[in-house]
């Protein structure tokens, strides 16, 4: 099933997304705004994708990336693109990012942990929390080893 074509015919069902705001326990602060800091990377990057600024990058690797057919690359960028703006704003979005996405969330606060620790401690813990409790939907193992 191709995540960014399904999250695109979710989004146009408003109905859908004020109860999944309801339903959602909200967030600190904090942890929204280290959030925020993650989906402003990912856009950034699916940007300079869709402007082929990244070379490096195969067809085959986009498609693999991104989880679609080689014609559906662009309109899947874009899709990634919104999704991650909803996410900006509306951190709490996190938690229903498929496998891939929530690693590459995972990727990214790892990489910038040791930077955004100095800003604000408490976001980066409460962002690991959710995204632990995350992946362990998608590997239910992760409370025997974690």
């Amino acid at each position: 099933m191709n995540y960014a074509r399904n999250y695109k015919k979710s989004l146009h069902n408003s109905f859908f997304i004020i109860i999944f705001v309801k339903i959602l326990k909200g967030m600190e602060q904090n942890t929204a705004n280290i959030i925020q800091l993650i989906a402003e990377i990912q856009i950034e990057a699916l940007k300079k994708l869709k402007t082929e600024q990244v070379q490096e990058f195969t067809e085959d690797e986009l498609c693999k990336l991104l989880q679609v057919k080689p014609e559906e690359i662009t309109g899947a960028i874009d899709d990634h693109i919104q999704m991650y703006e909803d996410m900006k704003q509306s951190p709490d979005m996190i938690k229903l990012l498929n496998e891939y996405q929530t690693s590459l969330c995972s990727y990214i606060l790892w990489k910038m942990e040791s930077e955004w620790v100095n800003i604000n401690q408490e976001g980066v813990l409460g962002a690991w929390a959710i995204i632990t409790e995350a992946q362990r939907k998608f590997h239910p193992e992760y409370r025997i080893i974690l």
